[in-house]
């Protein structure tokens, strides 16, 4: 649906995790003139990248893709959000 604004410097506060199935996370703006619109900023770390949502992103994360929880840096109007993992388990790992 959308994409991130450029990698920006890595935190060291990021609490990063894997899962051993793949994982899909949707973040939707509610703003209907301006679906694109995020409504908000969302920062996530993937892999050894940090990005920056400002738009509505859909994100697919195989399987062993170390990433961070998001983190909400900034809310405008309420942000729909789900994550769902591609299996009949959940199990969570930190990364080392």
């Amino acid at each position: 649906l959308g994409s991130a604004d450029a990698p920006t410097e890595q935190n060291e506060e990021w609490h990063t995790h894997v899962h051993e199935v793949d994982e899909m996370l949707l973040f939707n703006g509610t703003d209907p003139e301006h679906p694109t619109d995020l409504c908000g900023e969302i920062e996530m770390m993937i892999g050894d990248e940090i990005y920056i949502f400002t738009k509505s992103t859909l994100i697919f994360l195989p399987a062993g893709l170390k990433h961070s929880t998001p983190i909400i840096n900034r809310v405008d109007r309420p942000i729909f959000h789900f994550s769902t993992v591609l299996s009949k388990e959940y199990r969570l790992e930190p990364s080392k």
